[in-house]
């Protein structure tokens, strides 16, 4: 088993245009919510939908091609590593967070409808 690794595989859609960011050590990142849908039967049988929405940053040159590239609304197919942070909020609360540190993504732009 020494060959686990901390790697997480999402395909879903860009809900926000990328927030990049840049600091004084001269790095810069993007960062991305990207919304998952699952579809199930529920309880009684019906059909549900559920979206989940997933914080992504992407840092380096992958994080200026995604805050150039990616636009909100565009489908994506991301992998990296999961991390989780915990932290205290202005009201003296603790809160955790997860998030993906991407280290590939493919995008797939939606084809622009034909005008006739």
């Amino acid at each position: 088993m020494s060959n686990m690794q901390n790697r997480a595989t999402l395909i879903g859609y860009a809900a926000n245009d990328p927030e990049v960011r840049s600091f004084e050590s001269g790095r810069s990142n993007a960062k991305l919510k990207v919304a998952t849908h699952d579809r199930y039967k529920n309880a009684e049988g019906e059909w549900a939908d559920e979206t989940q929405f997933h914080t992504v940053l992407f840092w380096g040159k992958l994080g200026d091609y995604v805050g150039a590239q990616v636009k909100k609304g565009d489908a994506l197919a991301l992998s990296g590593k999961l991390i989780h942070r915990t932290y205290t909020d202005a009201q003296d609360i603790k809160r955790y967070s997860a998030e993906i540190v991407a280290d590939e993504v493919q995008t797939f732009k939606k084809p622009t409808p034909e005008v006739h």
